[in-house]
Order: C-alpha cells, then sequence, then structure tokens
C-alpha cells in the first residue's frame, strides 16, 4: 500500500524505483560480508562513475540485497512528518526471502543489524561534474505498534526504515532503477556476479567492456592475480544466470583477454529505468 501523491512525489519514486544507478556503481562492494572500519579509518573508491569514501561500515552486495527485500515485502510506503519517508514491511518475512536458514530470532537479529549498517555508514560520494554529496542512507531502523499514516495514527504492528533526508534528495536528483522481478536471480550468484550484474543493467543500451575493466569498475583487485581467477571462475559458474540479464563474456579475439558483453533488449521488460525530469 502507497499513500497516495503526485507521481513525482518522492513517494511515488520510491515505490516504482528502488534506487539509483549511481549508487549501484560505487557504493555496494563485490563480498558478502560486511567490513566494519576503525576510527578514523576511511574506505576510498573510485572509478569513472565517481569517487566515493566510506567510514564506519562499508556496504556490501548483501546490503543491498537486503534493501531491495525491504521494498519488496513493503507494506506501505509513506512520509512522516518532515518529510522523510518511512517503508513498513515484516523483518520475518524478509528473512524467509532471503532463504536464512537457522534459528527463526536470529535471522531476524541478522536482517536488522544488517539494516543498522546502513545507518551507521557514512557516505561521500562525488560523481564526475558535479559536487559532492554525503549522506547515510537510512535514519532510522525499528518497530511499531502505531504508524501514522496521511495524518492519522493507524494501529500497525510493523518493522520499519526510514530514509534520511539527503539520501532521499540524491535518489530524487538522479537516474533511478527498479530490477526487483530479478532479485531472486541475482540472489543466486555469488557476490562478485551479482556487482557485475547491478552494475551492467545501469546501462541505458548495449554495453561490452573487458573483464578487468569491469572488475576494477566493481572493486576487485586486478593486480591480484588469484582474486581476478576467482572473479573469472565465479562468472563461469554464474553463466546461465548471466545470460538471463543478457550478459555474456567471450574470448578475445586474437588477444589474451575476455569481453563482457551486455545486452539490453535481454533486460527491457524486468529492468526499468527512470531519468529525473527537469526541474525535479
Amino acid at each position: 500500500m502507497v499513500e497516495r501523491q503526485n507521481k513525482n512525489d518522492i513517494v511515488s519514486k520510491l515505490d516504482r524505483m528502488q534506487c539509483s544507478v549511481q549508487e549501484l556503481r560505487t557504493i555496494y562492494r563485490p563480498v558478502r560480508k560486511k567490513t566494519p572500519l576503525l576510527q578514523n579509518e576511511k574506505y576510498k573508491f573510485s572509478s569513472k562513475y565517481g569517487k566515493v569514501t566510506i567510514e564506519v561500515v562499508v556496504p556490501t552486495q548483501t546490503h543491498r540485497t537486503i534493501l531491495d527485500l525491504v521494498h519488496l515485502c513493503c507494506d506501505n510506503i509513506h512520509k512522516v512528518n518532515d518529510g522523510r519517508v518511512m517503508v513498513t514491511f515484516s523483518l520475518y518475512d524478509l528473512a524467509k526471502e532471503y532463504g536464512y536458514k537457522g534459528n527463526p530470532r536470529q535471522a531476524v537479529s541478522w536482517v536488522k543489524d544488517m539494516l543498522v549498517d546502513l545507518k551507521k555508514s557514512l557516505i561521500h560520494l562525488k560523481m564526475p561534474n558535479s559536487t559532492g554529496v554525503y549522506f547515510s542512507i537510512l535514519d532510522e531502523v525499528g518497530y511499531s505498534s502505531k504508524i501514522e499514516i496521511a495524518g492519522k495514527e493507524t494501529p500497525i504492528k510493523s518493522s520499519y526504515i526510514i530514509y534520511s533526508q539527503k539520501y532521499l534528495e540524491f535518489f530524487g536528483e538522479n537516474v533511478r532503477i527498479n530490477y526487483l522481478s530479478k532479485i531472486k536471480s541475482i540472489m543466486a550468484c555469488t557476490p562478485v556476479v551479482q556487482a557485475i550484474i547491478r552494475h551492467c543493467i545501469t546501462q541505458a543500451g548495449n554495453y561490452s567492456v573487458g573483464l578487468l575493466k569491469i572488475l576494477e569498475n566493481i572493486g576487485v583487485d586486478i593486480n591480484n592475480r588469484t582474486t581476478v581467477a576467482k572473479a573469472k571462475a565465479a562468472i563461469e559458474k554464474d553463466k546461465k544466470i548471466l545470460m538471463e540479464f543478457g550478459l555474456t563474456l567471450r574470448k578475445d579475439k586474437d588477444k589474451d583477454g575476455y569481453t563482457l558483453y551486455y545486452d539490453r533488449g535481454k533486460t527491457k521488460d524486468a529492468v526499468k529505468h527512470e531519468v529525473p525530469r527537469k526541474g525535479e
């Protein structure tokens, strides 16, 4: 259920599109386990898509998947009094969708911890030809028995997240993407392949890129031969899923290398892009 808004309202945008293409290209690392940073320690990464500096916790592909599943399991999206946006959902249903094995309480606690990471993580992103933005993705992660919807207090027992205002501004001003119908296929892949898929589906048209360049673009250390070999093996292992997304890896003719090809036509129905209109 979505609070009724005009189509250009931030609530409607978050209902149609779950994140920006820019964050998929720069923020989420190609690993499963999170990387907590020491006090005053910073993670830095740069590519042609921008420069990012992250403090406290470095978001991973797992964090992005959990946030995607929040939208998949969403009960309601609406504004709170100060204009930020709240999304309500069931932590248990989300853990079940993720396929968490083990004690249900541990599963719920783990999901909540992952979301709290996105509240703690401090992100400074500078895109080409633009000023930098500084934000945490989430302001609040919690549970409530009463939630205000359209100015009325409504008895809903639900978990919730509240997106930060700075993140909402960033999201609203950049090209947005929705790939929720394919999230289960992405989840079935290794983190490196998840990152490759999420990176490639941000492209507006057909796309080709050298294997080493795409690995570098998603944050893999291409100077480490073992790491590159493992990434290539992961791509080979998940090639059937990659083909679902129009992605194929081919050996270069007359060269000792590989090129990844993306056929946008294969995902045009499942992956939607939304370009901000002037004045949004």
